[in-house]
């Protein structure tokens, strides 16, 4: 039978952990699992050559007991002549700040974001945390009574991508609990116990004390069994998973910082994989997947095959899904940025001729007076396009500006003998109503002759009898 150690070198070979001189930074709870995987580091440190930093949050949930686990943790730091690196954050305060997440859903990312910054700190490219079989077992079982996809299922990978320059391992995934303890045991190795993990009002807490102990009545192996069959469903769905991607890129329409389109046109030809996409396409949001649930995707993929053409799902940590159409717009709602915010506090005047940028558009609009001659009307047809307009200048009531719509705007689309509300043009071109604050409206003293981009005013059109052409082109700024 092999030793944890033996085990952990295995594992450390099997997917290729560390390289030899890397800066490891070890999450340490001072409980055995983390203690454990100090001491087995901290043997292996000259055989892989790593340079170890120990690094504790403290969550303030437990007041002296977690204080004494902090010095428990720089007494170790000492003992071993590691650098130690410790925060205190009050838990229960941020999550009152916070509000949406759980309280343990709060504390683990705390921990994640602390050890980041200790990485960064130190320069480490690794942080190794202590999760072991019975961990996995716990989480699997957990995703599962919650209710999960193939990908939940799996449990926590032996090797994370945490950011673009840490990558968090799992050394002792393939070591028990049982052989974690024997090995400290034998070697008296002190540790702490956190009594909260005893607390059943806690869903893992009783799947361990609980749960665990009478499936294991049933089949005294099930925890190998189970750890097996989805190392199985692993691999599957790591393939499943790449062919998402990989189409996921081909409905991508645009994406920018945490907001992505899709093409829905495309995405119905998925449909074997759409949950898939749905789930890749939130990652791509959100950078993971933490507090999205089965019923979550469920929810927008009804939007996307029997939702209204303009519905919207509205899911945790500020995530909307819009359907605009044929399109599906994912992206997490920023405090402060609405387009009402923006309509209000843009309003522009425009030269003529001359240049002005509009920095609410990052978009640069220039005018010019020319007047009429035969090469005018031969050059017309070519020259037109939704970047480069041309108004009867003796039509437009100058001054000119530029805004967003407003309530009850109306003009005459080009072409119309009556007037028609914006609303209604915007409507009748299926403009998904995210967009339709953001288009900007060219106005004289009698009103709108230009939704930007879509249609002049019928007042405004050039004529036989023009005599004189205002030309005004668009252009967003950096593109020639």
């Amino acid at each position: 039978m092999e030793s944890p150690i033996e085990k952990v070198r295995a594992t450390i070979a099997g997917y290729r952990m560390f390289d030899k001189g890397n800066k490891v930074v070890i999450g340490v709870s001072g409980g055995p699992d983390s203690v454990a995987l100090l001491w087995i580091l901290f043997s292996l440190k000259d055989e892989y050559k790593l340079s170890l930093y120990i690094a504790h949050l403290n969550h303030c949930l437990r007041g002296k007991e977690a204080q004494a686990d902090v010095s428990f943790v720089n007494d170790l730091a000492k003992r071993l002549r590691l650098p130690f690196f410790t925060e205190e954050i009050d838990i229960k305060r941020k999550k009152l700040e916070i509000g949406h997440l759980s309280l343990e859903t709060l504390a683990r990312k705390e921990r994640y974001d602390f050890l980041l910054r200790v990485a960064k700190r130190v320069g480490a490219s690794k942080i190794a945390l202590g999760h072991q079989t019975d961990d996995l077992v716990e989480t699997i079982l957990m995703h599962l009574i919650r209710g999960t996809g193939p990908r939940g299922l799996r449990g926590m990978p032996p090797v994370r991508k945490l950011s673009q320059e840490v990558i968090l391992v799992r050394p002792l995934i393939r070591v028990a609990s049982d052989e974690i303890k024997s090995y400290l045991e034998e070697r008296e190795i002190p540790f702490r116990y956190d009594s909260s993990n005893l607390d059943l009002a806690h869903l893992r807490n009783r799947i361990r004390h609980e749960l665990i102990p009478k499936l294991k009545e049933y089949n005294p192996k099930f925890c190998n069994l189970l750890i097996k069959s989805f190392n199985l469903l692993a691999n599957d769905d790591e393939y499943l998973s790449s062919l998402a991607k990989k189409a996921l890129m081909d409905l991508l329409l645009e994406r920018s910082d945490q907001e992505i389109v899709l093409d829905l046109n495309k995405f119905i030809k998925e449909k074997p994989i759409e949950f898939r996409l749905i789930r890749e396409a939130l990652n791509m949001v959100k950078g993971d997947l933490d507090g999205i649930t089965y019923d979550h995707i469920e929810a927008i993929a009804r939007l996307i095959k029997k939702g209204p053409p303009q519905g919207r799902v509205d899911l945790p940590h500020e995530i909307k899904a819009l359907r605009e159409y044929d399109r599906l717009r994912l992206h997490i709602e920023k405090q402060g940025r609405g387009p009402i915010e923006r309509k209000n506090s843009f309003n522009s005047l425009v030269d003529l001729p001359g240049k002005v940028e509009i920095p609410e558009l990052n978009t640069i609009f220039e005018t010019e007076i020319l007047s009429i001659d035969d090469s005018f009307w031969n050059n017309l047809k070519e020259a037109l396009n939704n970047s480069v307009v041309y108004f009867d200048y003796d039509q437009v009531k100058t001054p000119l500006a530029l805004r967003f719509r407003q309530k009850g705007d109306r003009f005459s689309p080009l072409g119309m003998s009556g007037t028609k509300k914006v609303k209604d043009f915007f409507i009748d071109l299926k403009i998904p109503s995210f967009q339709r604050d953001e288009i900007p409206l060219l106005l004289d003293r009698k009103g709108i002759i230009w939704i930007v981009g879509y249609r002049i005013d019928e007042r405004a059109k050039v004529r036989k009898e023009t005599r004189r052409i205002l030309k005004i082109s668009y252009k967003k700024r950096g593109k020639e």
